[in-house]
């Protein structure tokens, strides 16, 4: 029959091994496992210094250029698009610079007759058949079907139509 004292007995030595188990296991990776980590973190830190410094380089030097295209757009851009007409046609990417392109055809004398922002759905692949049956229903009868590509892809035939009017 098993008494307490054995019960006693066989719990503190499980007690026991799962304590030695623990401080060896810690002694054993604090040294090369920490040694390695702490490398890693310092060589992090190093790139991500160096990163950072070429994101400061390059935006100063994104400024200057935008600094010396303002100045040149100045001199070079009056009166070289006077008496043409312009559409300006934005992709949803493009829409935080369409002002100021604007600006420079204005600047340059250009008559900006139309603006089109085109919506994420043109260039979406999945609206391929929307597209296509636009591009021909939607076609004036001044401009030209006939050229239109018919591939079946409703972007560049959507495009081609946009182009031709």
């Amino acid at each position: 029959m098993i008494n307490f004292r054995y019960h006693v007995v066989s719990l503190t030595a499980v007690f026991l091994a799962l304590a030695i188990g623990l401080v060896v296991g810690t002694a054993a990776l604090n040294g090369p496992v920490a040694d390695s980590l702490k490398e890693q973190v310092t060589g992090l830190r190093k790139d991500n210094q160096q990163l950072r410094q070429q994101v400061n380089s390059m935006e100063k030097q994104l400024g200057l250029e935008e600094e010396f295209a303002e100045q040149v757009s100045q001199v070079v851009l009056p009166g070289t698009l006077t008496g043409r007409r312009v559409v300006v046609l934005s992709l949803p990417n493009g829409r935080d610079h369409t002002e100021g392109v604007l600006k420079k055809l204005q600047q340059a004398g250009a008559t900006i007759t139309g603006r089109v922002d085109l919506q994420d759905k043109f260039i979406n692949p999945d609206n391929n058949s929307n597209l296509l049956e636009l591009a021909v229903t939607a076609a004036r009868p001044t401009a030209q079907t006939t050229g239109l590509p018919g591939n079946g892809h409703g972007v560049e035939t959507s495009s081609a139509l946009l182009a031709s009017v």
